[in-house]
């Protein structure tokens, strides 16, 4: 397989070295400030030290150290089914949030000595988690009882439970407000929020795209990545879009173009489409018909920070797929992905950088970008790492390095 295990330990270790001073020199100058990506004591987005990746039938979450092309310890034992993976945005991203879909959980991990210092009962068969920008809110979809858990993060509790619901048609007329479908699953996948926690966009599998709002209470403006916003002091349904030609919507990414306007990329495996939705306009998604199985979405940025691409796994095809973020043209051919069976995606937070997990044989493959192009991955693969690893099944997650 080419490219496996082709990172020397020494050359990684100048480019983190080169990242890290790249890093440096912007410091106090005009690198983006705020946002996920972002320490309040350091201005600058921070380059990956590390990757994490979910071990379903082990329980476990594992943690590969990019620098050194190594794990540095055993996988981090967490609970049953571990499959969303998410990143604390605040500060130096200590504690990583991962969704254990067996046992209706989600655990919280501190990095610094990589235990699980609290776990969060949630609902039914949970999937997959988002956090707000700023740090605030988490959320988490759960399957089984078509609800989201919204997490107050500071205090790892839940706080809200918020029930999905969809339009009761009406024929001859508009959906009747607040109305829904009685029996009608919508049994939520993939969520995110926009870069200020202010919208959270759900991807049903029953075949909707629900949008939850942001409801403002009393209390100092708290500040997301998009601006100060107001406390939001709970959430609720504000619109289900019926995503038509749908067959189970998975996955989905937001790119939020100002503060008045996000574009959401969801992905439809088996239908073999990508759906996508301007949300400042009407309530009917484009669909962009891709071959291969799109099974995942993330997005990426440019130099200034401006979203442009959105890179899409394509699990029967072995390949990502790269789209223009505007208007989800396709940027050339796919890329092969050196592996099998392509699912999560994520992105660097210097933007440089693509991850992907091959599910079918048991590896992470990095894509660099340069300009618009991906070079040929470079692998790592678990089962030479250790050959106890078995299949990443489940998202990614990307983590800064610890200082102390």
């Amino acid at each position: 397989m080419m490219g496996v295990m082709s990172f020397q330990v020494f050359a990684r270790r100048a480019v983190a070295s080169a990242l890290l001073s790249a890093v440096a020199a912007t410091l106090g100058c005009s690198a983006i400030s705020g946002g996920p990506q972002n320490d309040p004591g350091v201005v600058g987005a921070r380059p990956t030290g590390y990757v994490y990746t979910t071990l379903y039938n082990k329980g476990a979450v594992l943690e590969i150290n990019t620098v050194q092309s190594r794990v540095d310890q055993d996988p981090i034992l967490v609970g049953n089914g571990p499959r969303g993976l998410t990143m604390d945005p605040r500060g130096r991203q200590l504690y990583l949030y991962v969704v254990c879909e067996l046992g209706n959980t989600v655990a919280v991990v501190d990095r610094r000595n990589r235990l699980v210092n609290r776990t969060i009962a949630v609902g039914s068969r949970p999937y997959a988690m988002a956090i707000a920008p700023s740090g605030s809110r988490g959320f988490v979809t759960n399957t089984d009882e078509d609800t989201v858990s919204v997490i107050d993060i500071p205090t790892n509790t839940v706080v809200q439970t918020v029930l999905l619901s969809t339009p009761i048609t009406n024929p001859g007329g508009l959906p009747p407000q607040g109305g829904t479908n009685q029996g009608q699953r919508l049994r939520p996948k993939g969520i995110a929020t926009n870069a200020t926690g202010s919208q959270v966009y759900v991807a049903c599998e029953g075949g909707f795209l629900c949008i939850l709002q942001g409801n403002p209470g009393s209390g100092a403006p708290t500040t997301g990545a998009g601006g100060a916003v107001g406390q939001i002091a709970s959430y609720s349904v504000q619109r289900t879009v019926q995503l038509v030609g749908a067959v189970a919507p998975l996955n989905l990414a937001v790119a939020s173009v100002n503060a008045n306007t996000d574009v959401v990329y969801v992905t439809d495996p088996r239908a073999n489409r990508i759906f996508f939705l301007n949300s400042s306009q009407a309530n009917q998604a484009d669909v962009r018909d891709v071959q291969g199985s799109p099974y995942d979405v993330a997005v990426g940025r440019n130099a200034a920070g401006t979203p442009d691409s959105v890179y899409v796994s394509l699990e029967t095809r072995d390949a990502l797929q790269v789209f223009s973020a505007a208007d989800l043209s396709p940027r050339g051919d796919a890329v092969r992905v050196e592996g099998r069976q392509p699912q999560a995606v994520e992105v660097s937070s210097l933007g440089n950088e693509v991850y992907v997990s091959l599910s079918g044989s048991n590896n992470v493959a990095v894509f660099q970008r340069v300009g618009n192009q991906l070079n040929l991955p470079q692998v790592f693969n678990l089962q030479q790492l250790n050959p106890s690893f078995i299949a990443p099944t489940g998202d990614l997650a990307l983590g800064g390095f610890l200082f102390n």
